[in-house]
């Protein structure tokens, strides 16, 4: 595992928590980066894109909904991962599944744990997409206010390590909130 002071030759590095310090016992993730998308189109068939064998596509059986992902990298020590996050009532999707994933994957270095979530006011895709980046402790969360409006929340995550499960906790809100009109 690289240090985190030690960039080993890397250019891009994204500033945030120690991922896992077992000296100091200390371990956290850190926030890569929060989107909110614009609607995925359909790729032309001269596109590069799907014209190797490795490439693969999945194809949603129902239509897409608007969506916000947030990506965190997160120790790679075999620990399973048990995100928790809330939303005020009134921002709540009612339909659990149609609202809510997360999955990972792994690199050299670190996991990558992303969580996808929709409110109850995102009914519509943005004309661009949003990419949103803090400072890699803190993360924002957009939340629809109405059609084609959102605010942001930043929010500080709490992590334990309870056996081997890695718990990101995000619960909390800051009091200042930002509005995007």
């Amino acid at each position: 595992m690289r240090a985190y002071d030690d960039p080993k030759g890397h250019d891009l590095i994204v500033k945030g928590n120690h991922l896992l310090n077992k000296d100091k016992s200390v371990i956290g993730a850190r926030h890569l980066f929060t989107v909110f998308m614009k609607e995925p189109k359909y790729i032309r068939e001269s596109s590069k894109l799907f014209n190797r064998d490795s490439d693969y596509c999945m194809e949603a059986n129902e239509e897409l909904m608007p969506l916000i992902l947030i990506f965190f990298a997160v120790p790679q020590q075999g620990f399973s991962v048990d995100f928790r996050f809330s939303l005020h009532i009134d921002d709540m999707v009612h339909i659990p599944h149609d609202a809510l994933g997360l999955h990972g994957f792994s690199l050299r270095y670190h996991d990558v744990f992303w969580f996808a979530y929709r409110t109850k006011h995102i009914t519509k895709w943005p004309k661009h997409s949003h990419f949103c980046y803090h400072d890699g402790y803190t993360f924002p969360v957009f939340i629809g206010t109405g059609i084609g409006t959102y605010r942001l929340e930043f929010r500080q995550p709490n992590y334990l390590l309870i056996n081997k499960a890695f718990i990101i906790e995000c619960n909390q809100s800051y009091p200042d909130d930002y509005s995007n009109p």
